[in-house]
């Protein structure tokens, strides 16, 4: 929202706070230095900060709040990541139902908090406030959070010499009980509860040589949260082992999973820890209570590879392989198959290393090798156990991958998870020796390679590729033949050519780090045919599977990226970054 320079000056000088002569001046001072009117009137003392906010309330029909002494709830400080307001000095003070009050130093920032509209389903009603309210507010952000554990942390404070020491030094009883005690519980779960509040989708909890950061990931990057007392970090370490069920006195990395109820709902986390220089650290990562509700289409799978994987989903048996490096979306992939699969007739058993989601009906087996059962061992009980359905996390060896293709070719649908940079790549590692080839050429139903990228919020604009810029993705796919495949989908016009196809990204001005919400998926679907079976049975190389796939008319990773950036679901910045 933007007062002109006219409109401005008419109400002054109606209003009396300033003459229309030294206004006039004014105006003409701030053309010869470049100057905003604003910025020149303020200059020459004509009048103060506080009386050009109001009056530009006025002129706006947007009202003026005094926020000192205001009490903030923070539900409705969370709503906007605090981060974001001291950046565009905005702070949501008041919800009522679906609509949410928001104090703006300045107007002009308003469309950089658009994002909170669609991230929290409110709408926005704007109002105009001073730094002096705004400073307040902001304070109130960590007012908020030492209400919610300011006390406990004090509390807390006091007896803990006996952590000082060496924890070896406690039975396993003392650490749980340590652990299990109501303070440290709060502490953890006030973090949580805040972090949630916040739409958080990690926790970092990390101790330096001073003190813990606290940091929280929104909207793909990591923002500070909190700073708590150095001392209190064995006591936050030793409470996340325990609800995650780590070894209390194991200082290697480890991780595990736990599902709590907090005061933002019942919420899910996977935690790791990781030795550092000044302690453990943890992160946590939040998921949903259950995969329940995704769909194909909702991950980002179109077109052919859509229909491709639903017929290997209908089958009775075969093997899936959903094949990408860390972070690349397998995990809900694989649940998301399994979600789709899940009906009360049907048996379906999973080998899991760790359990990320919650299932009902679905037998899940957590690997725990420190206990004997691995990975390998709790597959092969797993399909002894009458299953219609096996899932596999993390196919880690060709044994594994053995037994996963036999119990595929026995009358059981495998779906199967492998770290690897694409589904060619996958098949080349699950062959193994020349048996395992034979099994997996059998087996096979389809390769799946994926990636994930963040995906555009609504506030975006379209542009078009240079040349220079064509010429360069030029040299990563074939241009020609992927414009041949759009037409025949109907994602572009019969008529189009590729200076003529517009692609998307963030409108210009919006706040950087949230111009994305979400995710979505890049994929390539990798059918067994009778070719791709000839050359896994021959031990092919990954290129000439690559080759083959790309032969038959089966999109890469690049290309459906390249879909999706004109579809404007991402960047073509994002897609190239993903698969660098």
């Amino acid at each position: 929202m933007h007062v002109s320079e006219t409109d401005l000056i008419e109400f002054l000088v109606d209003t009396g706070l300033a003459s229309k002569k030294a206004l006039l001046l004014a105006r003409e001072e701030a053309g010869r230095a470049s100057l905003g009117l604003e910025r020149v009137v303020l200059m020459q003392g004509l009048l103060t900060e506080n009386d050009l906010r109001k009056a530009k309330s006025y002129i706006l029909g947007v009202p003026f709040v005094d926020l000192r002494g205001e009490r903030f709830d923070l539900s409705a400080l969370s709503l906007i990541p605090e981060p974001v307001s001291r950046e565009h000095n905005a702070v949501a003070y008041k919800r009522i139902g679906n609509t949410i009050e928001v104090a703006f130093l300045d107007l002009e920032t308003l469309p950089e908090i658009k994002f909170v509209e669609n991230l929290h389903h409110v709408a926005i009603t704007p109002r105009l406030t001073d730094p002096e309210s705004l400073k307040y507010a902001l304070v109130s952000y960590q007012n908020g959070m030492k209400a919610e554990f300011g006390d406990v942390i004090q509390r807390e404070s006091r007896g803990l010499s006996e952590l000082k020491k060496n924890i070896d030094a406690h039975s396993e009883a003392e650490l749980r009980a340590l652990a299990d005690e109501g303070r440290t519980a709060r502490v953890l779960g006030s973090l949580l509860s805040h972090a949630l509040l916040s739409r958080a989708t990690n926790i970092h909890i990390e101790p330096t040589e001073k003190d813990i950061k606290v940091r929280y990931r929104l909207g793909g990057s990591l923002h500070e949260a909190a700073i708590l007392p150095r001392h209190i970090a064995p006591r936050l370490l030793l409470r996340a082992k325990l609800l995650s069920g780590m070894n209390m006195k194991n200082t290697l990395p480890q991780d595990g999973r736990f599902v709590i109820d907090t005061d933002a709902g019942k919420s899910a986390f996977r935690v790791s820890t990781t030795p550092t220089a000044f302690g453990e650290k943890i992160m946590m990562r939040v998921l949903p209570e259950s995969a329940a509700g995704f769909t194909l289409e909702s991950l980002g799978v179109r077109g052919k590879a859509l229909e491709t994987l639903e017929r290997a989903l209908h089958r009775k048996e075969g093997l899936i392989l959903a094949c990408g490096p860390k972070a690349s979306g397998k995990s809900t992939f694989l649940y998301t198959a399994l979600d789709i699969l899940d009906h009360p007739e049907k048996n379906i058993h999973t080998v899991e290393d760790p359990i990320e989601y919650s299932m009902p009906r679905v037998h899940q087996t957590e690997v725990n090798a420190a206990k004997g059962l691995t990975l390998e061992r709790a597959l092969r009980a797993a399909v002894l156990h009458d299953a219609d359905v096996v899932m596999v996390s993390n196919i880690r060896d060709a044994e594994t991958a053995k037994i996963a293709s036999a119990a595929a070719l026995s009358g059981e649908l495998v779906l199967a998870g492998i770290a690897t940079e694409s589904a060619a790549e996958g098949l080349v590692l699950v062959m193994g020796r020349e048996d395992g080839r034979k099994l997996l050429a059998a087996a096979l139903s389809v390769s799946v390679g994926m990636r994930v990228v963040r995906k555009l919020g609504p506030d975006r604009e379209k542009y078009f590729l240079s040349k220079d810029e064509l010429r360069t993705l030029g040299q990563l796919v074939s241009l020609e033949k992927l414009l041949i495949s759009m037409k025949a989908e109907g994602i572009v016009s019969s008529d189009a050519t590729w200076e003529k196809i517009p692609f998307w990204k963030p409108r210009p001005g919006k706040f950087s780090r949230l111009e994305f919400q979400g995710h979505i998926g890049l994929y390539e679907v990798v059918p067994a045919t009778a070719r791709i079976r000839e050359l896994v049975m021959n031990g092919a190389t990954r290129t000439s599977i690559t080759d083959e796939a790309k032969a038959s008319g089966c999109p890469t990773l690049l290309e459906d990226g390249i879909v999706k950036a004109i579809l404007g679901l991402t960047t073509i910045e994002e897609v190239l970054r993903a698969l660098s």
